[in-house]
């Protein structure tokens, strides 16, 4: 049996058939073939600009979101240091954690090596790259065997922090290089057509026949002078004369590369349909509503439907692997804050925080703090507007501050 019909049929349940460093080198430099026989592979699909910008959008999307450490069921940060401030030594927070969502993306899952204390605190975190990474469980646990230049080792999950995707078996994430490869290696098939087409110049604008065989120089010599008259702007309108029974055919675009167009700007809508993007984040604007509400709407929709499942994802997994005590007896949890992708134009903000400190919900500071601006002078306060006043159950005006009147004899 082929390597990638081995690759593809092992599992975590089947651990008879172990999965080599040499299986991974191989796939990594040839890649598992596509539907059209073409291999895929994370380069040959990042050669994809649609694939290259999805990516690129929704790892940077989540790198860019603030991770914070709270008190476990608590709005109380935790103000000491953790592994989130600064996760690698060799990489800054953002490069870390594009580089983890990015793994997860195109691989399923993201793997890095855990650094610890004297005190068995992660510290920092080592990017693994996936294809150096095979998961099997055993005896209840998951089992790393981690491919190197030296060799293989098994790590532990004490040792391995781990991010998969969707996962169909609760051992390793589902890749969408793996899963997609059809669609993928259709779209790479189609953009290496493409690219052919162009650079061998088979489209030709038209073609002068005549009646009389011609030598190669006389065949030149027309083509150089129909050239000169009739080419470049300037000559638009002009109108042709022909003698010796020559005849112009102009020639339009056959059917068949009119599909090629349609296949590329197809492959588009595929690779926004696999990742969750709508398509103008693809910078397809075929098929996008008008610029305003309808845009701001879809932007919302891709927080809402493609971020969030992978922030909760992510929040869980770094509050069990990366912080102390873990998922269990730890007293901390991690949040990730999608605040700033949700929020509104300015109007709409002014509008909602107004609203806010009417009922008292937020305080100028509150307000300052979400705006990330400098505090205001002076202490937190609500602003009540001078024409409002407060009103018991019994219709009666009360004052702003003090105990509620009583109702009056006969009201």
């Amino acid at each position: 049996m082929r390597w990638a019909e081995r690759l593809l049929t092992r599992n975590a349940e089947d651990p008879t058939t172990p999965l080599t460093a040499g299986d991974f080198n191989a796939w990594w430099e040839t890649g598992l073939p596509g539907g059209s026989g073409v291999p895929v592979t994370e380069n040959t699909a990042m050669g994809l600009t649609a694939y290259l910008r999805a990516v690129s959008l929704i790892a940077s999307s989540m790198a860019g979101l603030p991770i914070r450490v709270f008190y476990r069921n608590e709005r109380r940060r935790v103000l000491q240091r953790t592994v989130l401030d600064s996760p690698s030594s060799e990489q800054t927070p953002f490069e870390f954690w594009q580089t983890w969502f990015m793994h997860q993306l195109s691989w399923g899952n993201a793997y890095g090596r855990k650094v610890r204390d004297g005190a068995g605190t992660v510290r920092q975190i080592q990017i693994i790259h996936p294809s150096r990474v095979s998961v099997r469980m055993q005896d209840g646990q998951k089992l790393f065997t981690v491919a190197g230049a030296d060799g293989t080792v098994t790590l532990t999950s004490f040792d391995v922090a781990h991010l998969p995707f969707l996962s169909p078996d609760g051992v390793t994430g589902l890749s969408p290089l793996q899963a997609c490869r059809t669609a993928l290696g259709t779209a790479i098939a189609t953009e290496a057509v493409s690219e052919s087409f162009y650079r061998q110049g088979t489209k030709l604008s038209g073609i002068v026949q005549t009646d009389a065989a011609l030598t190669s120089q006389q065949a030149e010599a027309i083509k150089s002078r129909w050239r000169s008259l009739f080419s470049g702007p300037s000559k638009a309108g002009e109108v042709a004369v022909l003698d010796s029974g020559a005849t112009y055919t102009p020639l339009s675009l056959p059917p068949g590369d009119a599909q090629l167009l349609q296949s590329r700007s197809f492959t588009v809508s595929e690779i926004a349909r696999m990742f969750g993007v709508p398509s103008h984040f693809l910078n397809d604007q075929e098929k996008a509503t008008a610029w305003g509400s309808g845009i701001e709407s879809m932007g919302i929709g891709y927080v809402v439907y493609t971020l969030l499942p992978r922030v909760k994802a992510t929040e869980q997994r770094i509050t069990r692997e990366l912080l102390p005590g873990g998922w269990e007896s730890g007293a901390w949890e991690a949040r990730i804050d999608l605040k700033g992708l949700l929020q509104g134009d300015s109007a709409s903000r002014s509008a909602f925080y107004r609203a806010m400190m009417d009922m008292k919900a937020m305080t100028n500071h509150d307000i300052a703090r979400l705006e990330d601006m400098d505090l205001p002078a002076g202490p937190p306060v609500f602003v009540m507007p001078s024409n409002l006043a407060l009103v018991d159950e019994f219709s009666a005006v009360q004052p702003l501050t003090g105990a509620p009147s009583q109702p009056t004899s006969g009201g």
